[in-house]
């Protein structure tokens, strides 16, 4: 079912800009070296059965997208934990998203 466009290879996408490659590259290493980790998680009919449907997302980060075999609702297969969706939300994913790292700062100042 997975194409090999979305086969995890560690390319983007999308067009990605100098600072979002570096945040990208940045996100990427503290996933390897486990300060972002990760938790599985089941589908919200209860189902722990997927099928892949992708292994990367559009910014070249190792995300499986997969389809519950019993209901059919599309999710990821494993996501970060609480501390380490808290430290991206509020460190990177400005920056990854707009590309702009002075945006970020901005939105830290309120």
């Amino acid at each position: 079912m997975i194409s090999k466009r979305y086969k995890f290879n560690g390319r983007n996408t999308i067009p990605l800009s100098d600072i979002q490659i570096k945040a990208r590259d940045s996100i990427r290493k503290k996933i390897e070296d486990r300060i972002y980790l990760k938790e599985k998680s089941k589908c919200l009919c209860g189902n722990f059965k997927f099928k892949i449907l992708a292994e990367k997302d559009r910014f070249g980060l190792p995300v499986s997208f997969v389809i519950c075999k019993k209901c059919g609702l599309v999710q990821i297969s494993q996501r970060f934990d609480e501390e380490s969706n808290f430290k991206f939300y509020n460190s990177e994913y400005l920056i990854l998203i707009s590309g702009n790292v002075n945006k970020h700062l901005k939105e830290k100042k309120f």
